[in-house]
């Protein structure tokens, strides 16, 4: 994708786009440290900050002052001080040597807040997923963890190997009810 038809809004719009399907509610956020508006999504678990840049440089001299903001402002009203991710996108790709270790300077900095950053977007919009998927992931895990039954998918594994659907509904009976396996 042509980087002159990417847009920090764009960028927002594909944040929204790739949280909200997974139960997250998104806001729009401005803070002082920024230019740009940015997002913030949360669920019962977490906070996700989104903010995007145009330019490297941009992103590297509002990086502190926007966690430090954003961390003042989550401790007012949020119980969601400690569970707070700062995502950082920047539309320009990184070259030089300096550049790369300043990004993992940004993100191993955990002093106050988790930080994620993804460069290039203004490359390739999809970048977008590689900062934003570890929080679709955990989303898709509670929901399979909620909706699976452990014995039942046991069972029908076994089934699949050969064994006896009979034998096995009794086995699962007997753990059921507390009583010993010796009983088959």
């Amino acid at each position: 994708m042509n980087s002159a038809l990417v847009t920090l809004t764009d960028m927002n719009t594909r944040f929204e786009d790739l949280l909200k399907p997974q139960g997250y509610v998104v806001h729009p956020w401005d803070l002082d440290a920024t230019a740009q508006e940015g997002r913030v999504a949360e669920n019962e678990y977490f906070a996700v900050a989104f903010q995007p840049f145009d330019a490297w440089d941009t992103l590297v001299a509002a990086a502190e002052p926007a966690e430090l903001e954003l961390a003042a402002s989550m401790k007012h009203g949020s119980s969601k001080v400690w569970d707070a991710y700062l995502l950082l996108a920047c539309r320009e790709t990184l070259h030089s040597r300096e550049q790369f270790d300043r990004l993992v300077h940004i993100q191993y900095d955990t002093r106050r807040m988790r930080k994620l950053v993804v460069t290039g977007v203004g490359d390739e919009l999809s970048a977008l997923e590689t900062i934003v998927r570890p929080f679709m992931a955990l989303e898709k895990l509670k929901e399979v963890a909620q909706t699976r039954d452990p014995l039942a998918t046991l069972t029908q594994k076994l089934v699949t190997q050969g064994y006896r659907r009979d034998l096995l509904d009794r086995a699962v009976s007997l753990f059921k009810d507390g009583r010993s396996l010796d009983a088959l």
